[in-house]
């Protein structure tokens, strides 16, 4: 398997599993009052959340009642409460879990990274797209300069993910 081959392999390996490890795979499909229907991939083969989503819903005051399709992976919610109620049950953790002690601290020290040179450069730059200029930069001098294949091009591919999911 050739380089580029094995990154394009791997960047799909990360999407399905993020995908699968639950952290936003539901979707809001149908809205209407007092009915709403989300499709959720992860009931069609996880019997463990699927039969922890029913359980849920089963002790919410305000919901009538559900139903999960586990071939089609769609959750049918009829409810008498507010939207806000229902939108905050939808944000609960049994959805979207926490993340971990470590994600965390991590996040927490390049959200301050972030912060640092926000302010420093005046709102001009942030800390993922400095660090995507840096790679842009490294990696077109040692792709047209050097003739270095294919780490020029994997730091030219790094900026672009990195430019691309910066909020």
């Amino acid at each position: 398997m050739s380089y580029m081959a094995g990154l394009a392999v791997g960047t799909l390996m990360a999407e399905q599993l993020r995908k699968a490890g639950g952290n936003g795979g539901i979707k809001l499909v149908h809205r209407t009052a007092g009915r709403r229907r989300y499709h959720d991939p992860r009931l069609k083969w996880d019997d463990q959340y699927a039969k922890k989503v029913e359980g849920y819903f089963k002790t919410v005051q305000g919901v009538n009642r559900f139903t999960i399709n586990r071939i089609t992976g769609s959750l049918v919610i009829n409810y008498h409460c507010s939207e806000e109620f229902v939108n905050h049950l939808m944000k609960d953790k049994i959805f979207f879990p926490r993340a971990g002690k470590l994600r965390k601290r991590i996040q927490g020290m390049f959200g301050h990274m972030n912060v640092g040179v926000y302010k420093r450069t005046d709102g001009f730059l942030d800390f993922p797209t400095s660090l995507a200029g840096v790679f842009l930069i490294l990696g077109l001098r040692k792709a047209l300069r050097l003739k270095q294949w294919p780490s020029g091009p994997q730091m030219m591919w790094w900026s672009y993910n990195l430019m691309k999911k910066a909020h």
